[in-house]
């Protein structure tokens, strides 16, 4: 079976869906126009790939913020392209992942990759167990399957727990711990020497044309942050592909190093680019981190002197803090009531440092038990700290909370400020006030402003569109947004438009609808064809309006239903619009007695709209 059968493409599928969870950054629509039209975009890249007319997207770029001053670059690969991505990856993995040491933890092959939802890497391998933030059970008929939200990973990777808990045994066994890590490890992975490195140990020609096929992907994404660096140099940083190909890239390290403590793998052990070393012998540790040195040099790399250094094997960890983290443990039967105990006993956010790791596992599970007595201290912390893993832990779990918390103001007010913010902080202040619930003019006002403005980052202005779709707006506002079309080139800017102007009713959508220009962007036929369908086919209408009608109002979630009410409102069919009717009736009035004024405001004039236009 050639590995872009349909067959082969649709597993992929299934893959990339699951990798796009935690991409750096947000669909607007969740890829809602992929899912729709799947069975069209594998059609479409079989055929291509076979007849050689396959050309994929350029990535997408965003530097993510490490702490308060400095930036990684962080892409995302198109997810149609990556489900090209594995579907070559899924033909190599097997057999690549058994040259791999069992002392190389991170991003295993996962052996249940083949079993319906399960992911190709073991790191992935609890996400689907995740519970599921509906708060009503969803029939199996009517939710897709192929369900995609980004931005929300999973809070409990187990490969690291297993890295974890093998150093902490070999801590207590040695007296000496080699540690290091490696400086931009991923900006300085030469692709040339990958490749080789692959070939070298897969040698057959089938294998070498996969490897082949997939570097010309990676060299075409070559990620170059400055212009400065050759090509050839640098992997991209976002997706599970690369962490698993950055994975054998150090083969040859972890096979020195092992020789270096004699073949005893207790003493030897790598997450990544994390690397520790246990020994008896401090003669020993010397040795291994003079070869480790050696060996990163001579595949492009450097160690970090910072945090390079050889430490009583005791020291390396905190008693106090893998004390907590072991009793917030997802196997703690008493999780719950010890992550209570953590956070009103013991965290102080003024020593963040410390207690950043047992702080991110207490919000992971006091999220999961909807237990929201940390949501002040996690929005003040969100709104001022703007390093990645802090910034989407806080994120995840104040996104919980909206239906009964307020965040509107908050973050309007530090939106406002005119001190220094990272885009990528300054965009996901914009989607955490897009589920918020409280009706702030001022925020509206703001969003306007920011997604006109040409001179803000591209991430910014797309996650203003999508803050501004939660409100009821204007003709003379949609005029505002119907400008941006016209003008903006940066394909996400624009879907993000697309998707705000739905709230135009009557001829003047149906205008909208025929004249979308979306300058020839890869992939982005697929949202044109999802717009029509969704206004233009009545048995997808009955479909839609079904899967809204059992999703509950109190989901956060519930907002990206609203395009979709927008164009359903348009129908023409006399009994859909009956249902439609019931639907967006029933949802008003759900909100009548709550505190959502915004929730209501949006759904009111989709209501109006949908009386004013039979």
């Amino acid at each position: 079976m050639k590995w872009y059968s349909k067959k082969n493409l649709k597993k992929a599928w299934s893959y990339a869906k699951i990798d796009v969870r935690d991409d750096f950054i947000f669909d607007v629509i969740n890829y809602e126009d992929i899912k729709m039209n799947i069975e069209l975009v594998i059609t479409s890249l079989h055929t291509k790939i076979r007849d050689n007319q396959y050309c994929p997207a350029p990535i997408i770029k965003i530097n993510v913020p490490k702490n308060d001053h400095s930036v990684r670059p962080g892409t995302v690969v198109p997810i149609v392209d990556l489900i090209v991505l594995y579907a070559i990856t899924q033909q190599l993995a097997p057999f690549l992942d058994k040259l791999l040491s069992d002392s190389a933890y991170a991003y295993r092959f996962n052996p249940k990759a083949n079993k319906s939802n399960e992911p190709l890497f073991k790191d992935r391998a609890k996400l689907n167990q995740i519970n599921p933030e509906e708060d009503i059970k969803i029939d199996k008929n009517i939710e897709d399957e192929t369900a995609v939200e980004v931005g929300f990973p999973s809070g409990w990777f187990e490969s690291w727990k297993s890295f974890h808990k093998a150093s902490m045994l070999a801590s207590k066994e040695y007296q000496h711990a080699a540690v290091s890590d490696i400086t931009a490890y991923f900006e300085n992975i030469s692709l040339n020497m990958l490749r080789e490195i692959l070939k070298e140990k897969l040698n057959d020609d089938t294998h070498f044309n996969l490897i082949d096929r997939l570097f010309r992907l990676l060299e075409y994404w070559d990620w170059n942050p400055t212009g400065n660096l050759p090509r050839g140099i640098g992997l991209l940083q976002g997706n599970d592909v690369s962490s698993f190909l950055s994975n054998l890239y150090l083969m040859t390290l972890d096979k020195e190093m092992i020789e270096t403590v004699s073949g005893d793998i207790s003493k030897y052990g790598r997450y990544v680019d994390d690397i520790k070393i246990f020994t008896s012998d401090k003669d020993e540790a010397r040795s291994a981190l003079v070869k480790l040195e050696k060996v990163l040099r001579n595949l492009n790399l450097n160690i970090q002197s910072a945090k390079t250094d050889i430490k009583p094997a005791r020291e390396i960890f905190d008693d106090k803090v893998e004390l907590w983290l072991d009793k917030m443990d997802r196997d703690n039967d008493n999780k719950v009531e010890n992550a209570v105990e953590f956070f009103e006993t013991t965290f102080n956010n003024n020593d963040l440092s410390e207690w950043q790791r047992p702080y991110s596992r207490c919000l992971t599970v006091l999220r999961e038990a909807n237990d929201d007595r940390a949501v002040t201290t996690a929005l003040n912390l969100f709104l001022k700290d703007p390093s990645h893993r802090l910034l989407i832990k806080n994120f995840t779990y104040l996104r919980n909370f909206v239906v009964s918390k307020n965040y509107g103001k908050e973050i309007t007010n530090r939106l406002l400020e005119k001190t220094f913010t990272f885009p990528y902080h300054r965009s996901l202040m914009y989607r955490l006030a897009a589920y918020s619930r409280d009706n702030i003019s001022n925020l509206k006002e703001l969003a306007l402003e920011d997604s006109k403005n040409n001179n803000l980052h591209w991430f910014c202005r797309m996650a203003a569109l999508f803050c501004l779709g939660t409100f009821p707006l204007s003709e003379e506002e949609l005029i505002i947004i119907g400008r941006i079309i016209k003008l903006e080139a940066n394909p996400q800017i624009v879907r993000a438009s697309c998707i705000v102007l739905t709230q135009y009713s009557g001829n003047e959508l149906k205008w909208i609808l025929n004249n979308i220009n979306l300058f020839n962007s890869p992939h982005q036929e697929y949202l044109r064809m999802y717009l029509s369908r969704l206004h233009n086919d009545p048995q997808l209408d009955m479909r839609f309006l079904l899967k809204i009608k059992n999703r509950s109002v109190k989901a956060p979630t519930f907002i990206h239903n609203l395009h979709l009410l927008d164009l359903l409102k348009a129908s023409s069919n006399t009994k859909n619009r009956e249902k439609f009717k019931a639907v967006i009736e029933s949802k008003i009035k759900d909100c009548e007695n709550e505190d959502w004024p915004r929730l209501k405001n949006r759904l009111d004039q989709i209501y109006k709209s949908f009386i004013l236009n039979p």
